[in-house]
């Protein structure tokens, strides 16, 4: 009887101890994931200005680039209707991963009278027209796309589905008119707007 429950006290005890041994290194077992993930970014590379109608004061200066690249403010002033001026902006993929065009805002800053230096009126404002044409290298070739707006607010390429290869570039031709009834109070007038690109990741 003695010798029995001996060896049962021995065997809980042998349990035990293996019981113990076993949650101590569970304990210390560890997994271990490597995972990486690719760098979304893009930057404004370039800027240029193209053709641009006599007496409308428009050169690479009036268009600023934001100290993040990611936005273009454009100014141009003594616009006519029939008159015109264009430029281009550049977009690099500066990332290691595709990327995708989700749209572009389009914000009227100011429009103003550089004589008297009042806003000018709702109508008379929205007389400025801005077109843009879209050219993307993606992985099968060129995609293009165009959009134009007149509001003081716009988001524009919302349905363009431009992706972007690692490197590659999309660049925006801009042209910037007055509407074609456009009264005298545009005369003299100094046109500012934000052009900001979105980009997200490509599925």
């Amino acid at each position: 009887m003695k010798k029995s429950r001996l060896v049962i006290i021995v065997a809980i005890i042998a349990l035990l101890v293996v019981g113990g041994a076993y949650a101590a290194w569970t304990s210390r077992t560890t997994v271990s994931v490597n995972a990486s993930s690719g760098e979304l970014d893009v930057a404004i590379s370039a800027t240029s200005v193209g053709k641009v109608s006599e007496y409308v004061e428009f050169a690479k200066n009036n268009i600023s680039v934001s100290e993040d690249k990611k936005a273009a403010t454009v100014s141009i002033e003594n616009l006519y209707p029939g008159a015109e001026a264009n430029a281009t902006i550049t977009i690099t993929n500066t990332g290691t991963i595709p990327v995708k065009l989700s749209g572009c805002i389009q914000e009227r800053i100011s429009a103003v009278n550089t004589e008297t230096n009042k806003a000018l009126s709702a109508a008379d404002a929205g007389m400025l027209i801005v077109k843009y044409n879209a050219t993307a290298v993606t992985k099968n070739g060129q995609s293009k796309a165009s959009d134009s707006s007149s509001a003081a607010n716009a988001t524009l390429f919302s349905n363009a589905n431009m992706v972007i290869e690692a490197g590659q570039t999309i660049t925006f031709d801009i042209q910037i008119m007055l509407d074609q009834n456009a009264g005298d109070g545009t005369e003299n007038a100094l046109y500012t707007f934000k052009f900001t690109p979105m980009f997200v990741q490509a599925n």
